[in-house]
């Protein structure tokens, strides 16, 4: 369904009935035009006593102007969750010819959103509609087909990168930049299966110690692949205010901790989720230390990015976690770095002739956007650069 017809819009009809044109309503009621066309097209909502005015200069009741239309425009979209349930807000983009739909958890909740479940499109049998995705949902328009297919989505887990994105919605020419926050395993893997047009990424290489390019080799699937610098960071320990327990480097905190736990509780530490790039060097110190360590075993929690580890340190969840640098400043918390990364934007080649890409490139360049990173204590010399390509598996 593209929209709704006149037929559906009663105000128009009790307008015309009365011969009067939009201006003529408006200067009858004391608003714009501009102001009539969005209520009478369904885009907007009159206030009560705007309502109350154009049924007594139409004749009609109130009700009967502006009663919610029964049709709106809809769209099947394939859910990037395989939960999204009735009545929920998600964001949307259009990817290789299909609908995406995002749901607005969690850190996302105050976003805007592009439309609502309707409900679930049930799965066929896989003989007869082997095209057909069990996590398919209707979506209910609350913006139009045309703005939400202009949607660009970046995943990954840099604080920046939502930076990035709203910096570019302020020059918005259509459509928005929504930035999901995620590991750069899932980052990736999302790319492959085309479920993002950007993909955020710093994974070390355990073996050959090379960033990144290993990883979106193997992980982001088929076709031609270019990395983009956003910038350097550090990653290290984020601390409560102070490190009242002198907690000097991760290898420290796999040490077997002497003492009864009467006297000395266990340190809590704020894990990360399979697939984050931290999680790497927490393996590795765990190698490292074998069957001494005693330390990080048992951790309070899982977050799902850098801000949500340093707030749980910051509320006193916990005492510990790994994470960026900037997300340890940005709640005025303790930082001891163990690495230096560069983190990268991996997208398919064929996407740096999109327009709506080029606005990315155009803002990474930008000098605002250079000192804003900069005073976040990001290493900003590489920012904006193509530092790789690669030929995906």
């Amino acid at each position: 369904m593209n929209g709704t017809q006149s037929s559906d819009r009663p105000l128009r009809q009790a307008r015309e009935a009365r011969s009067l044109s939009q201006a003529d309503l408006a200067a009858a009621v004391g608003i714009s035009r501009q102001s009539l066309l969005a209520i009478e097209s369904g885009r907007a909502m009159p206030r009560v006593d705007v309502a109350l005015r154009i049924a007594r200069v139409l004749g009609a009741a109130a009700e009967s102007l502006f009663a919610p239309r029964a049709e709106r425009a809809r769209l099947i979209a394939e859910g990037s969750e395989p939960d999204l349930a009735k009545g929920e807000r998600v964001a949307l983009t259009h990817i290789d010819g299909r609908w995406l739909a995002y749901p607005l958890r969690r850190a996302l909740c105050g976003q805007a959103a592009e439309g609502v479940v309707r409900r679930p499109v049930q799965a066929r049998s896989q003989t007869r509609s082997p095209s057909r995705s069990p996590s398919q949902v209707e979506i209910e328009l609350l913006t139009s087909e045309q703005d939400a297919q202009k949607n660009i989505v970046i995943m990954g887990c840099a604080p920046a990168l939502g930076l990035l994105a709203e910096r570019l919605n302020q020059r918005s020419a259509g459509g928005r930049f929504l930035w999901l926050p995620t590991s750069s395993t899932f980052a990736l893997q999302a790319l492959a299966k085309k479920q993002t047009q950007i993909a955020g990424v710093h994974l070390i290489d355990p073996r050959t110690g090379q960033q990144n390019l290993p990883d979106v080799m193997r992980q982001s699937g088929s076709g031609r692949r270019s990395l983009i610098a956003l910038a350097g960071w550090e990653v290290g320990l984020v601390l409560q205010k102070g490190n009242p327990l002198r907690i000097s480097s991760l290898a420290a905190l796999m040490r077997p901790r002497r003492g009864t736990t009467r006297r000395r509780p266990p340190v809590r530490w704020i894990a990360r989720e399979p697939g984050a790039g931290v999680q790497r060097y927490v393996e590795q110190a765990r190698g490292q230390a074998g069957k001494t360590a005693g330390g990080v075993l048992s951790p309070v929690g899982v977050a799902r990015s850098h801000l949500e580890v340093a707030q749980a340190v910051a509320m006193g969840v916990a005492d510990v976690g790994l994470a960026s640098q900037d997300a340890a400043r940005a709640l005025c918390l303790d930082f001891v770095p163990i690495a230096e990364e560069r983190y990268d934007l991996a997208l398919p080649n064929e996407a740096l002739a999109d327009p709506r890409i080029a606005r990315v490139f155009d803002t990474l360049c930008s000098v605002a956007f250079r000192r804003e990173l900069r005073a976040l204590g990001y290493d900003i010399r590489s920012t904006g650069n193509r530092v790789g390509e690669v030929l995906a598996a």
